[in-house]
């Protein structure tokens, strides 16, 4: 199966914590109301004119809240997402890639490392994540 297949095949809303994520229980209430504020930026309507700002508010959010919560694999995900989400795939890639030294049993992250180890051309990269999603239990 090819990593775009496993890509598609691995579909699932990337917006909720997992049960294995560390989610924003754990977190000070702080950061907690930091990690809201950006998800509130992502979910603002697309302005008409100018450019969309709303990934790179979500990405500045989060990387104040890991700078008081540095080991949260949760908010490392989520900061991966908003680079994601800007197209940003170099500084996606470097997120993910900590948020799985933090937690390497999120299926979510390896499926957004998939996603963008496809979009960099490195397809073998790309199915490997996408196999450990699904074997994690991430789309099944």
């Amino acid at each position: 199966m090819t990593a775009l297949a496993l890509a598609v095949g691995g579909c699932a809303t990337l917006s909720t914590p997992g049960p294995r994520s560390g989610g924003y229980e754990d977190l000070d209430p702080d950061v907690v109301a930091l990690f809201l504020e950006a998800q509130m930026a992502q979910a603002e309507p697309v302005p008409e004119i100018g450019e969309d700002t709303r990934a790179s508010r979500a990405a500045a959010l989060l990387q104040e809240a890991i700078a008081r919560e540095p080991e949260s694999a949760f908010l490392r995900r989520y900061l991966a997402e908003a680079f994601a989400s800007q197209r940003e795939i170099t500084k996606a890639i470097a997120a993910g890639e900590v948020a799985l030294r933090l937690d390497p049993t999120d299926a979510r992250t390896h499926y957004i490392l998939g996603l963008q180890y496809l979009q960099s051309s490195q397809p073998e990269v790309a199915e490997g994540h996408f196999r450990e999603a699904a074997r994690r239990g991430l789309g099944g």
